[in-house]
C-alpha cells in the first residue's frame, strides 16, 4: 500500500467532489430560473418575479481603490453593480485563455475580490421597481473595495474568487482590466500610490471589475416584497437575487455550460481517484 498513492487519491476525490458540487450548484440554479419573464405588474408581495428595464441608480457605487480611484473609470456613469477582484500574477510564464475577451493573458491567484452595490432600480417601462442587494452582499460581498490596501497584508495564499465567479450577478461587458503599475489606466484613472509599499511589487497584481451603469439593459429575478404599497426585488432562503445585464437566457445558456464542463471534469477525476484508491487498497475490480 502506498501512502503516497492514497493521499494523492484522496485528493483527486475531494477536487471531485468539488466539481460535482459545482456543476450541481449551477443545475440547481437553471432549474429555478423561468424560462421567459414575469411580467411587472400586479405585484404580490411573496410571490417570485423577474423584471427587465433599464437601470436607474440614485446613490452609486463609491467603487474606490485605495486613495480615490475610480474603479469603474473616471468619466464613467453611475454604477449600480461592481464586480470586482485582484489578482496576484504568476511569476513563471503561465498563461490562461480568456474566453469573455477571447484572448490569452498570465494567470493568477485570487488575492481578493467582492461586491458592491449602491442604491437602484429597475424602470420597466410601466413602473420603476426598487432593487435590494442586500441578499447578494451577505451571500458574496467580500471586502470593502474602499478600505483595500496591499501594505502589511499577507498575500502569500489565494482568497476566495467566489463573488467574480457567482452567477448571481452575471455582468458582461463595461470591464476594467489592468495591472496596478500601470498608473493611467484605459479608462483614464490612477492608482494610488498608497496601494503598495517598497517591498511589494505592484506589477504582480492585476485589477478586474465589472459593473452595471445607470441606464443598462438589466433582468433581476427574486421575491418581492411590498415597502409603503411599492414593491422591492430581493432575495431570500427560497428565492435567490439574480442579476443579469444578458438576460435570462445568456445566464441559462451560461449555466447550461458550467454544469457540463464541471460534471464532466468531476466524472473524470472520480475515475482517476477510484483507479488510484484501487491500486493502492486492491478493493475495486475495474
Amino acid at each position: 500500500m502506498s501512502e503516497t498513492t492514497i493521499l494523492v487519491g484522496a485528493g483527486v476525490f475531494l477536487v471531485a467532489l468539488w466539481l460535482g458540487y459545482r456543476s450541481y450548484a449551477n443545475a440547481t440554479l437553471y432549474r429555478a430560473l423561468p424560462s421567459g419573464t414575469g411580467g411587472s405588474s400586479g405585484f404580490v408581495d411573496g410571490e417570485t418575479t423577474t423584471v427587465e428595464g433599464s437601470v436607474e441608480v440614485a446613490d452609486p457605487v463609491e467603487a474606490t481603490v485605495g486613495d480615490g480611484y475610480d474603479a469603474a473609470g473616471g468619466d464613467a456613469s453611475p454604477t449600480a453593480l461592481l464586480v470586482w477582484r485582484i489578482q496576484r500574477l504568476k511569476s513563471k510564464n503561465q498563461y490562461t485563455v480568456d474566453l469573455e475577451r477571447r484572448t490569452i493573458k498570465k494567470s493568477g491567484t485570487t488575492y481578493e475580490s467582492g461586491i458592491d452595490a449602491g442604491t437602484f432600480s429597475v424602470d420597466d417601462g410601466m413602473r420603476t421597481v426598487r432593487v435590494d442587494p442586500s441578499w447578494l452582499l451577505d451571500r458574496y460581498g467580500g471586502s470593502d473595495l474602499g478600505d483595500l490596501s496591499l501594505s502589511g497584508t499577507n498575500v502569500s495564499g489565494p482568497r476566495s474568487s467566489r463573488p467574480w465567479s457567482t452567477p448571481y450577478a452575471y455582468l458582461r461587458g463595461q470591464r476594467v482590466d489592468f495591472r496596478l503599475d500601470q498608473r493611467q489606466t484605459p479608462l483614464g484613472g490612477t492608482v494610488a500610490q498608497g496601494l503598495g509599499n517598497d517591498t511589494l511589487s505592484l506589477g504582480r497584481y492585476r485589477f478586474e471589475s465589472r459593473r452595471l451603469p445607470d441606464g443598462e439593459s438589466v433582468t433581476v429575478h427574486g421575491e418581492v416584497t411590498l415597502e409603503d404599497g411599492e414593491p422591492v426585488l430581493r432575495g431570500s432562503e427560497e428565492t435567490p437575487l439574480v442579476i443579469s445585464n444578458r438576460g435570462l437566457d445568456g445566464l441559462r445558456s451560461r449555466l447550461r455550460t458550467r454544469t457540463l464542463l464541471y460534471g464532466v471534469g468531476g466524472l473524470a477525476l472520480l475515475a482517476v481517484a477510484v483507479s488510484l484508491l484501487n491500486d493502492a487498497f486492491g478493493l475495486v475490480a475495474l
